[in-house]
């Protein structure tokens, strides 16, 4: 069995930290939060132009109003959960091996020897990010009050926070994927594991 040991000529850690990484995250949030606005914009807009038609129904109906907007929300929490599956899953198991806001920040998502994440791979590892939104929507549809959102939550909430507390700064996530994240010009060395 083999494992890889990394370095970084020079400094320091390899591994990417908890604030780096949320600062990527952060700028990656950014990103998404435009296309997501338009989103919610266009929703917002049809759900005005619904209200509009039939202004006294549901004005009589709050039930009624309810319903739609509710239906309204699921739509704009699918998009999100979709938008952020794919941006993750597509830019981290690409060439680039990082996100937009990874590679502003210097950092590189990897698998233990090195190598580029597959898409099965990225698409574990990126969970925390669309998990809550579709589960936002789950919960909807099945009446769950809220609860399959708040195992979610607090799940993507530790999932992240493990990043603070490990030896290789890895999540939970990035565990159950095979991954690490590492600064850019890390160097991965194969070594003879002992038994």
């Amino acid at each position: 069995m083999y494992d890889s040991h990394v370095s970084i000529p020079g400094r320091g850690s390899p591994f990417a930290g908890f604030w780096r990484r949320v600062t990527a995250s952060s700028i990656d949030s950014s990103l998404l939060g435009l296309p997501i606005y338009i989103v919610m914009g266009l929703q917002g807009a049809s759900l005005f132009s619904v209200l509009g038609e039939n202004l006294g129904a549901h004005l009589t109906n709050p039930e009624a109003f309810v319903t739609l907007l509710s239906a309204e929300m699921q739509q704009i929490f699918t998009i999100s959960a979709a938008l952020y599956f794919v941006y993750k899953t597509g830019f981290e198991a690409s060439g680039l091996r990082a996100t937009i806001g990874k590679l502003v920040v210097g950092l590189r998502v990897t698998d233990t020897q090195g190598n580029r994440l597959s898409i099965p791979a990225a698409a574990v590892r990126s969970w925390p990010a669309w998990a809550p939104a579709a589960l936002l929507v789950l919960d909807a549809r099945i009446g769950s009050d809220g609860m399959l959102l708040n195992a979610a939550g607090v799940a993507s909430l530790l999932a992240c926070a493990a990043v603070a507390v490990t030896a290789r700064k890895q999540g939970i996530h990035d565990m159950m994927a095979g991954a690490l994240v590492v600064r850019a010009g890390a160097r991965f060395r194969a070594a003879q594991a002992t038994l």
